[in-house]
Formats: structure tokens, C-alpha cells, sequence
């Protein structure tokens, strides 16, 4: 029998003065002001990106920000996102293969009325392009989490838009330029007429490349088609292209009530799931396993004195895994006013699928969770928010090593932002007026997208051509065994060239080649895909 760890950290943190005097944790935010965390990652430099927001001191307006901060957690630049309006509210930030990084949430365009938010920053912390989405039917849409692709495409879980009540929860798909690829619905009351509303709460791709959601949903029983929704741990998975592959309502048939909140891949069949089960007017830590093709293994629960013995609700909010090594934090409440952060180390048998507590250690006034991945040393990040009273509020960030103690400080001289040139980056501010506006009418949907990248449109310059001519193809990175063919109004072969997958441009040498028109065709694996006409003169 295999035994594996999965660990949850727990932390309690009563002595502030001590805390204080550690390298670790940080806290970031101006006195009597509420900061909120919001996400966090590890940049390339090894440097920290830490996303969050807050009020103006009158409670008017509510602005995000990006603080970029060293490897010890101390401040380097610190970018505030402002729209002249009342509302700019970050979700999640993920790393581009560029040096820079993305960030999906929300933001006001007119007073009260928000929208989706997805932004692009280069490696200096500077806006390349932005993208706002209207259209939607649905009130208060979010875009909740957003992730980056092998080959640099970009993922956003968005809730709330489209068709209200019937289209809820959406996939879009940007190229890393911005450009809009696709748009999706899952888990539609179309496909799923006997369920309702459904939100994303995270989003991940798994190591074939689909698309993982995790989230709640209301569902009604399936011995009661008439009868009440419930809410409803959910999952779905999509494939790369944005095809729903299924939908999986967790405990349906055993009236499993609870949220799911985020999941891991345990191996390339076996994924665990992590949230909160309601169970009467408690919610206690829950913990789903379920396979690849949707179908339900086993479900786990906490009761929430097992964590600590004064603790009457609580939830797991983020798991990371690290080898053999499982990571899950939550919030859990002695009563309504007082909630304290708990990171745990659990013991799992991943063949009998038994789960144990193992180390438990609680933060004592921190709000809102994230246990945010894993360091390139093999470091844990945590980002949350810590409460000082009523009206001030910190973002916290800790780095724990992986006996969940806070790590020590690194000595030595470190470069950062080494990708920013012409100089280092600088605070300041980031307006957000002139986004994009997208329609939703206007998104193409994954059969769009799909049927148009099974061509290569062409486009050759100058044309009529005398000496040289160039060919600039599009969607080559989704084709294999290209090639490309002249041939002239007889049919007759003028010229051919084997093409690279992802080449975009290719030209010929046509100052010997008889004037007149001629065509030119690209194949995939021996199979037309693209076409086009030139004219050669002399």
C-alpha cells in the first residue's frame, strides 16, 4: 500500500510584538485604511507580485493594486489601478511567459454598474492592453480567476455573465496580444435543466492542458423534479478548445450540500477537491475525490472541533501540493467576530482514500485565505489579511518553509526586474479609461474558434511582386507537416517549401519566374488549409 502526506498548516499567532520582530510575516497598507489581499505569485526574477485593494479613507472609491517586493518580502514599486470612477476590484494575477503578468477582476465604466475586468502589464509593471466586457444580462459579473497556457495563452474564469438565469459561469480565451479567441458557457440550464445558478470559484489546467472549474451550483433532487434547488459542491471540465466534457454536481444523489472552493491534481487520473460542507447551519471543512471522467470516489469531512476545540464553522478556502506533500488553508470562527486562519498538514492513503489531521496551527485575526502556491526553493507563499481593529486592515504575507515555520531572511544581492529596460520600474498610478470595450454579441464561441484555426489565411506582399515575394501565415502553431506550393495557372509546380510549426512568415526568391498569376496553397499533413493568388511581373 502506497501512503502519501497531504499537509494543513495551522499557526497560532498570539504575541504580536514577536511577530514583528521576524523576518517573516509582512504586513503592507497605510494606517487606519483597509488593504485587502487578493492574490499572490512568485515573478520570474524570484520576487514576490502581491494583488490587492482598498477604500479611499471617505469609503467613495475602492482602487486595486500591484506591490512588486523582493525575495525577503520588502517593497521595491507599487502600481495603484484607477478608472476615475468608484470601482477597480482585482480577483487573481497570473505570470506571462514574457516577464509580465495578467490580472482579471472588475471595474466600473458608469456609477454602480460593474463589468469584467482582464489587463496585461509588461515586465516594468506598465499596461500593454486592457479589456472590459459588457453585454451581459446577468448582474455583477466577475472575472474571478485567470491562468496562462503552455504557449502563452491566456484562461479566465468569469461568473455572471451572459443569459441570466441560464448562462452563468463562462470560460474566455485570449491569445497573449489581447485578441478574444473564444467564449464559453458551462454547466447551462440548456445542457442541465433540473439545476440553477452556478459560480466559478477557481480555475486550473491540468497536465493534459484542460480546463478544471471548481465552484457551487443549485441543484434540485433527483427523486424531486419539482422541488427546491440546493446548493451544490461542483465541478466541470473542458477541454482545450472549450468543449464541455462534463459536469459533476458533487453528492447529488446522497444530498451533499456544500461549496467547492479549489482542487488539485493528485495524479493524472485523481483529483481532490476542497470547500465547505453545510451540514444544518454549520459549514465544516470537506474534502471530494473524484476521477478524470467526472465520477464521484469518496467525500471527506472535518468536524471543526477536530481542527480546534473552540471553533463552531469554518471551511477550506486554497490546497497546493508539493511532492508527496498536500498544503490547505481556511477560515474558520470562534463566533461571528472572530475568525483565524488555519493552514493543516493532513495524512491521505491514497489507496484506501483515508484522511487524517495531522499539524494544525492557527493566525489569529487574519481574513479571507490564500495558501498561494509553492516557491522556486520549494518555499510555501501565504497571502491574507490581517485585522488590526474595526477600520484597519493590513495585507499579510508569509513564507513558510516546509515544517510551517516562517522562513529566515536570504542575504546576499539580488536583481529584479532585470527584464525592465531601459531602468527599474517606478510606483505610481495605472489608468484604466481607455480599455477595450468588448460586446458579448461580439465574442466568437469555441466552434468559431475552432473552425477558424483549422485554416491558415494568407496574406503576401507586395503583390504584384518582382524580385521577392513574402508569405505571412496565420495559425500555424495549431498545424503539423506544413507546406507550402506554388503552382501557376496550368497547375504546373513553380516552387515548394517545407514550413516550421509556428513560422509566420516565409518568402521566394520570383525574378526568374515567368509574369503572370499564380497560386499558392498550404497544406497540413498532406491536406489543404490555406490559399491564396499573386501576380509576378517584370
Amino acid at each position: 500500500m502506497r501512503v502519501y502526506i497531504i499537509s494543513i498548516v495551522c499557526i497560532l499567532l498570539l504575541n504580536t510584538k514577536l511577530l514583528y520582530t521576524q523576518s517573516w510575516p509582512k504586513y503592507y497598507g497605510q494606517q487606519n485604511r483597509p488593504d485587502y489581499s487578493k492574490a499572490l505569485i512568485e515573478s520570474y526574477d524570484n520576487g514576490f507580485l502581491i494583488c490587492g485593494d482598498y477604500f479611499s479613507n471617505d469609503y467613495t472609491k475602492r482602487w486595486a493594486s500591484i506591490i512588486k517586493a523582493d525575495i525577503n518580502g520588502n517593497v521595491i514599486w507599487n502600481k495603484i489601478l484607477e478608472n476615475s470612477l468608484e470601482y477597480v476590484n482585482p480577483n487573481s494575477i497570473a505570470q506571462t511567459q514574457d516577464g509580465g503578468f495578467v490580472l482579471c477582476g472588475n471595474v466600473t465604466l458608469i456609477e454602480n454598474v460593474i463589468y469584467p475586468l482582464i489587463a496585461k502589464f509588461n515586465a516594468c509593471g506598465e499596461k500593454e492592453w486592457c479589456k472590459v466586457f459588457t453585454g451581459s444580462q446577468t448582474p455583477l459579473p466577475s472575472a474571478r480567476d485567470i491562468k496562462v497556457t503552455e504557449s502563452g495563452e491566456i484562461v479566465v474564469l468569469v461568473n455572471q455573465f451572459g443569459s441570466y438565469p441560464a448562462e452563468t459561469l463562462h470560460l474566455f480565451k485570449l491569445s497573449a496580444n489581447g485578441e478574444v479567441l473564444w467564449q464559453e458557457p458551462f454547466a447551462t440550464t440548456y445542457n442541465h435543466p433540473n439545476s440553477h445558478m452556478k459560480i466559478g470559484q477557481s480555475l486550473m489546467i491540468t497536465s493534459n492542458g484542460k480546463y478544471l472549474i471548481s465552484g457551487y451550483g443549485y441543484w434540485r433532487d433527483p427523486w424531486n423534479p419539482q422541488g427546491a434547488f440546493a446548493i451544490r459542491h461542483f465541478f466541470a471540465m473542458a477541454d482545450g478548445d472549450g468543449n464541455e466534457e462534463w459536469v459533476l454536481p458533487f453528492g447529488l444523489n446522497d444530498t451533499i450540500l456544500g461549496k467547492a472552493l479549489d482542487v488539485i491534481e493528485i495524479n493524472d487520473t485523481l483529483f481532490m477537491g476542497i470547500g465547505a460542507f453545510i451540514d444544518y447551519d454549520a459549514t465544516k471543512p470537506s474534502f471530494l475525490f473524484f476521477n478524470d471522467n467526472g465520477q464521484e470516489l469518496m467525500f471527506r469531512y472535518f468536524e471543526n472541533h477536530q481542527i480546534d476545540s473552540g471553533f463552531y464553522a469554518g471551511a477550506f478556502n486554497k490546497v497546493k501540493m508539493l511532492d508527496s506533500l498536500i498544503f490547505a488553508g481556511g477560515s474558520f470562527s470562534f463566533n461571528p467576530d472572530h475568525q483565524v486562519i488555519v493552514d493543516c498538514i493532513l495524512n491521505l492513503d491514497i489507496d484506501e482514500l483515508t484522511l487524517e489531521p495531522e499539524i494544525i496551527k492557527l493566525s489569529n485575526n487574519n481574513l479571507y485565505p490564500y495558501l498561494n502556491g509553492v516557491t522556486h526553493d520549494n518555499k510555501l507563499l501565504s497571502s491574507s489579511t490581517y485585522r488590526h481593529s474595526s477600520n484597519n486592515y493590513d495585507i499579510f504575507l508569509a513564507k513558510l518553509n516546509l515544517n510551517l515555520e516562517y522562513d529566515t531572511a536570504y542575504s546576499g544581492n539580488f536583481t529584479y526586474d532585470s527584464l525592465c529596460i531601459p531602468g527599474p520600474p517606478q510606483s505610481g498610478f495605472i489608468y484604466l479609461n481607455d480599455c477595450d470595450i468588448v460586446l458579448g454579441t461580439e465574442m466568437p464561441t469555441a466552434e468559431d474558434y475552432w473552425e477558424r484555426k483549422q485554416h491558415i489565411p494568407i496574406t503576401i506582399y507586395p503583390n504584384p511582386a518582382k524580385d521577392h515575394i513574402t508569405f505571412a501565415l496565420e495559425n500555424t502553431e495549431h498545424h503539423r507537416n506544413i507546406e507550402m506550393r506554388c503552382f501557376n495557372l496550368l497547375g504546373m509546380l513553380q516552387h515548394q517549401t517545407k514550413i516550421l510549426r509556428s513560422q509566420q512568415q516565409t518568402s521566394a526568391n520570383v525574378s526568374a519566374w515567368p509574369p503572370g498569376m499564380y497560386v499558392v496553397v498550404v497544406y497540413s499533413d498532406s491536406r489543404p488549409v490555406g490559399r491564396g493568388k499573386f501576380v509576378v511581373q517584370k
